[in-house]
């Protein structure tokens, strides 16, 4: 039988039950051959958001711009500009509006962000459609696994852009251990939120970190995978 939260809950803290399916994540997909993505609010019409690397085209990152305080991606954008409004530069992407946001059921964590989600050097958001060769091969991961993106949302256990000289720099332990109230933050906007798919060892790590510092969080199916790599 499946576990329940309630395995893990202090004493007369109630816990809501896991579902019997949760951890299996065809059920969560759209049927196939559809022939529009899924989206939390409407149906996205863009046919260059249907292959990887959309963010190539400068009016599909700036129509996103316009659209981070969407419904549905309008509390994880203002906990990005909290994140954001204490920092001086190397800052935490926005939410993608093209994606699950607050209405996700399936959250692939991340170690820390890499160029392309910078908006000095990318789009500024953490997406699969970034025009990197990492946001693609996330990209098809996605759609291996049939998951529509209404259904899912991405984040880094270390949320802002760590540079090392022209490359990412790889997230010690001691930077994910300071960047754990955030993900806290972000498990807590997800009431809907079923399965985690850790993309990497430094996700694993924060994941189960947010579990031990945070009672009240769902013991969710966590699905470890090596990394795309870790960053989108």
């Amino acid at each position: 039988p499946p576990r329940s939260a309630d395995s893990r809950s202090p004493a007369g803290v109630p816990a809501r039950p896991l579902r019997p399916h949760s951890m299996d994540l065809p059920r969560l997909a759209a049927p196939v051959g559809r022939c529009c993505l899924g989206h939390a609010v409407g149906v996205i019409s863009d046919s260059r958001l249907r292959l990887p690397k959309a963010h190539r085209f400068d009016d599909v990152v700036a129509d996103k711009r316009r659209r981070i305080h969407d419904r549905h991606v309008a509390p994880l954008n203002r906990l990005v500009e909290e994140i954001n409004a204490g920092r001086d530069g190397h800052l935490a992407p926005w939410f993608d509006p093209d994606g699950g946001g607050t209405t996700a059921r399936v959250l692939f964590l991340l170690e820390n962000p890499g160029r392309s989600a910078t908006s000095g050097r990318g789009s500024g958001f953490i997406s699969a459609d970034n025009k990197d060769d990492t946001a693609a091969n996330f990209f098809r991961l996605r759609d291996e696994a049939g998951l529509p993106r209404d259904r899912l949302v991405a984040w880094n256990v270390v949320p802002w852009y760590q540079p090392d000289g022209e490359r990412t720099a790889n997230a010690t332990r001691h930077d994910v251990a300071d960047a754990l109230p955030w993900l806290v933050r972000v498990i807590q906007l997800l009431p809907e939120l079923r399965v985690v798919v850790t993309m990497g060892n430094r996700a694993r790590e924060g994941w189960m970190l947010a579990l031990i510092s945070d009672p009240s969080l769902q013991l969710l199916p966590k699905i470890g995978r090596a990394a795309c790599r870790e960053r989108v």
